[in-house]
């Protein structure tokens, strides 16, 4: 299942190097984003994790920046009656204010000349 969020990074934690079953090295990066998208527009924080090559993705991104955050949710059993999700992103983009969005327009201190128009 894949799910976007839109929000702050809040923090940012070192990458972690495991071993993986096979022997081979693998890194893992956490990182928080907060928005106010819950009930009544109360915070949420959400733990999002990078694997891989993915944790390239969060080079030039910092603790406080804006960002659009695509990721896929996994759950996984463990013993009898325990489960855990996780969320893993695969992009990460900043994210434009409105302001940033709307067109430019035109700035001029000049009103045009409506002398020679016949309307």
């Amino acid at each position: 299942m894949n799910c976007k969020i839109n929000g702050t990074i809040e923090t940012i934690h070192e990458p972690t190097e495991f071993q993986g079953k096979n022997g081979d090295a693998f890194a893992k990066q956490t990182f928080t984003v907060v928005n106010n998208d819950g009930y009544e527009g109360r915070q949420q924080l959400f733990a999002i994790e990078l694997f891989g090559d993915k944790t390239s993705l969060l080079g030039g991104k910092n603790e406080g920046d804006s960002v659009t955050v695509e990721c896929n949710v996994n759950c996984r059993h463990w013993k009898e009656d325990r489960y855990f999700v996780s969320l893993q992103a695969w992009k990460i983009d900043s994210a434009k204010s409105e302001a940033q969005n709307a067109p430019e327009l035109p700035q001029s201190d000049v009103l045009p000349d409506f002398e020679d128009d016949p309307f």
